[in-house]
C-alpha cells in the first residue's frame, strides 16, 4: 500500500511542478503561425478537387472488385482505367492496348457531394455497361471534365471505368 501512495504522490508532485510551466497558445498566435502559412500543395485548398477524384477512384476500384465473379483474379494487379464513353470505344479495346487485356467489367459511378442526413436519401447511382459497349449511355467523361466538376451535383449520369486483369 505503501509502495501505491509512493508513485501516486510522486506523480502529483510531477505534474504539480510540470503544469504551471505548459502555456496554451492563443489562438491568435497560431493564425499567425508562419510555418501553417507554408504547408505544401497537398494541403492547398484546391487539393479537395484531387481528394475527391481519389475517392471516386477508390469506388471505382471497389466497384470493379465487386463486379467481378472471382473478386479480380490472376497473378498480377488488375487496374481500372478512366474511360471516355462519348469517343465510341469499348473497355474490352482499352484493357487491350493496357497491357491487361481481360476486361471483367464496365462500371459508371456517382456519389453526391455531402453527409447523408436522412435515412433512405440519394446519395450515389451505378450503371454497368459491359465490356463490349461503346455506347456512351449515361456515362461521363473524366478525362474530359473540368477539375471541379466532381464537386458537382448534376445529376447527368456516372464516370465510366474500365475494369481489367491480365490472367
Amino acid at each position: 500500500m505503501k509502495k501505491y501512495m509512493a508513485v501516486s504522490l510522486f506523480y502529483f508532485l510531477f505534474v504539480a511542478i510540470t503544469i504551471p510551466g505548459l502555456e496554451a497558445k492563443p489562438r491568435e498566435a497560431i493564425n499567425a503561425d508562419e510555418s501553417f502559412m507554408n504547408l505544401p500543395f497537398a494541403f492547398d485548398a484546391s487539393s479537395s478537387y484531387n481528394l475527391a477524384w481519389q475517392a471516386l477512384h477508390m469506388s471505382a476500384a471497389a466497384a470493379c472488385r465487386g463486379s467481378t465473379p472471382t473478386g479480380g483474379s490472376g497473378s498480377h494487379v488488375n487496374l481500372v482505367l478512366a474511360r471516355n464513353p462519348h469517343v465510341r470505344t469499348s473497355c474490352a479495346y482499352l484493357c487491350s492496348k493496357s497491357g491487361l487485356p481481360i476486361c471483367d467489367a464496365e462500371v459508371s459511378i456517382r456519389g453526391q457531394v455531402g453527409k447523408a442526413t436522412q435515412n433512405g436519401q440519394f446519395v450515389g447511382m451505378y450503371y454497368n455497361y459491359g465490356c463490349k459497349n461503346t455506347i456512351a449511355g449515361y456515362g461521363r467523361n473524366e478525362p474530359g471534365a473540368a477539375q471541379d466538376e466532381i464537386m458537382s451535383n448534376k445529376l447527368s449520369g456516372g464516370y465510366s471505368f474500365c475494369c481489367c486483369r491480365k490472367n
